[in-house]
């Protein structure tokens, strides 16, 4: 051990990848100067962003766990330096290397002459977005937020096509409004989207329609109302509100926008894979109807919007047992799209026409069974993420109770 390079992880290494701190304690004598605990306990006190929460629980769990592995430095934070600031100033005085995620602390390394690690990310999962914190307070942070506008053709942190950046400011944290003396985050300086030439800003549908609730679904919806991006995936944990905003976006876009001729709803019931939906009384139509009901019920006209739009051929259920053979050109949302293997994803997909655009709603991490093992949803992202028709953006918010907040949890 006494052999060990020293190496120092930031917060989010924690947070985000418990893995990658086990691969690197085989490897580095790993170090946890005090302010990192005190933020991970800021984290996992958080009850207003449950996954968060989570996630600092769970790296607090594993340290304990882990106790006799670490050296702790003991520091205390102070107001007077921003706690990214102290915790390079304890690399550099204690001689370690450090590993983050952060860019800008990446940056800030460099420029002290403190040893990187550089992470491997590529076993995370993309999620169509980047957070970037920077200090409004630091002249080189400033520097460069100015490139981003002056020259948005630049990518500085190398962003796949659709990509997003968000941008937030370290010089001004939120606070919990139950607790001053809480964190929950820092204050949206900007988003921007990179088109594969430059770095555009984001265009949201009218606040009457659907107002954002969280950078994520800002992002979301900028993907949902952009013509030119025909393949969406809104993905994402419970109540983070994907087919909501989809639903709503949907609806505006055929009956306002006219942008589209109709909008087709598409959920799946195993049925591509040969079950029959079964021998319930009434039409076809009567036995799926209950299928629709998550999508239909966020309609701002209510069932009576429903029927209207049915009407006047505006609006279509199907399911994918009965898609094959269709030519669809319209708002396709195939929702629960985390329930499809990659055979269930080619028979909904391959039915859209030159005009239409679909909306793929769903989390794989809730699937099971066949679609755990083939999951066409994550295939689709893995495989076109980079591509200028595809879209991706993973809600992370549980946006719908603090009460649903308690049975994500569960397994």
């Amino acid at each position: 051990m006494g052999d060990k390079q020293k190496l120092l992880l930031d917060t989010n290494v924690f947070m985000e990848d418990l893995e990658t701190v086990e691969g690197l304690m085989q490897e580095y004598q790993i170090c946890i100067p005090y302010v990192v605990l005190q933020e991970l306990d800021s984290h996992k006190s958080n009850y207003r962003d449950y996954t968060r929460s989570y996630k600092g629980r769970s790296a607090i769990r594993f340290i304990d766990n882990n106790y006799n592995e670490f050296i702790f430095i003991e520091t205390q934070s102070s107001p007077d330096i921003h706690n990214d600031d102290l915790i390079l100033k304890i690399a550099k005085d204690n001689s370690c290397a450090i590993a983050t995620y952060d860019i800008c602390m990446k940056v800030k390394a460099r420029a002290i002459g403190v040893d990187l690690v550089e992470l491997n990310n590529e076993k995370d999962e993309y999620k169509g977005y980047r957070i970037v914190e920077i200090n409004t307070d630091d002249d080189s942070d400033n520097h460069w937020l100015a490139g981003i506008y002056e020259e948005p053709q630049q990518n500085p942190c190398s962003l796949l096509t659709n990509e997003y950046l968000i941008i937030r400011d370290k010089a001004n944290p939120i606070w919990d409004s139950d607790d001053f003396n809480h964190k929950v985050g820092y204050k949206t300086i900007d988003i921007f989207r990179w088109d594969g030439y430059e770095l555009i800003g984001l265009k949201l549908p009218p606040k009457r329609i659907v107002k954002p609730m969280n950078d994520l679904q800002t992002c979301a919806l900028d993907l949902l109302m952009d013509r030119d991006v025909p393949i969406k995936i809104i993905a994402g944990n419970y109540g983070s509100g994907k087919s909501y905003i989809s639903t709503l976006v949907g609806t505006y876009l055929v009956n306002e926008r006219e942008r589209y001729p109709k909008m087709v709803i598409v959920r799946n019931n195993d049925l591509v894979d040969g079950k029959d939906p079964g021998a319930l009384p009434g039409s076809l139509e009567e036995k799926v109807a209950p299928l629709f009901k998550p999508i239909t019920q966020h309609f701002p006209g209510g069932e009576y919007q429903v029927e209207e739009m049915k009407k006047f051929e505006k609006l279509e259920t199907h399911i994918t047992y009965y898609i094959k053979g269709l030519s669809i050109n319209g708002y396709m949302l195939v929702d629960e799209a985390g329930d499809l293997t990659t055979k269930n994803l080619k028979a909904i997909g391959s039915r859209l026409e030159e005009d239409g655009c679909i909306v793929f709603c769903g989390d794989w991490e809730q699937s099971s069974g066949k679609y755990r093992n083939d999951n066409g949803l994550l295939q689709l992202i893995n495989k076109t993420k980079d591509n200028p028709l595809v879209g991706v953006v993973v809600l992370d918010e549980d946006v719908r109770s603090d009460a649903s907040k308690i049975f994500a949890d569960l397994t």
